[in-house]
């Protein structure tokens, strides 16, 4: 659609009995028919296993989506607060936070296996680690358990082992 975020609109839906041409789907793309400037290089190892473990992510578990506004202004007034302290950002505060509410629902650390339900005792959250080779995702284990100031540290070490090539709890 051309609304925000892909929304339709109702101007998107055309008035009844008015047709619009057929849209004709793309050929594929072969080698020959790249446009020039384009370059295709082979990926390394580890931007292989990152396609393959987040296609396994998006085509295994459902995902479900949330937007919405809100005021932030007690959350950052509380890290601000805590950020010589604690050592920590921003995103620590929202991965804790996000933590403590996914405990509050058990449905939020199970799975399904089969006939049974498997709850885990832990809230275990991946955190997005950019590098050159793409995105990787170390996971903050038990995250719940943590101090702020803890959550900061393991964050931070995570991201810096991820940047040097030794990726642990990779979700």
């Amino acid at each position: 659609g051309s609304g925000p975020g892909g929304r339709i609109l109702s101007t998107d839906v055309p008035a009844a009995g008015v047709e619009k041409p057929a849209v004709v789907a793309a050929a594929p793309v072969t080698q020959g028919d790249l446009p020039a400037g384009v370059v295709r290089k082979r990926m390394s190892g580890m931007r292989k296993a990152i396609a393959r473990n987040l296609t396994l992510s998006k085509t295994t578990i459902p995902h479900w989506y949330i937007s919405s506004r809100i005021n932030a202004g007690a959350m950052m007034s509380f890290y601000k607060s805590q950020k010589a302290k604690a050592g920590c950002s921003v995103n620590d505060v929202i991965v804790l936070a996000c933590a403590k509410a996914i405990m509050e629902f058990p449905a939020m650390h199970s799975r399904v296996e089969g006939e049974t339900v498997i709850e885990f005792p832990g809230a275990n959250i991946g955190v997005a680690v950019g590098m050159d080779e793409g995105l990787v995702v170390p996971v903050v284990m038990n995250a719940e358990r943590l101090t702020l100031a803890q959550l900061g540290m393991e964050t931070k070490r995570l991201a810096n082992q991820a940047r040097a090539g030794k990726i642990e709890n990779m979700g």
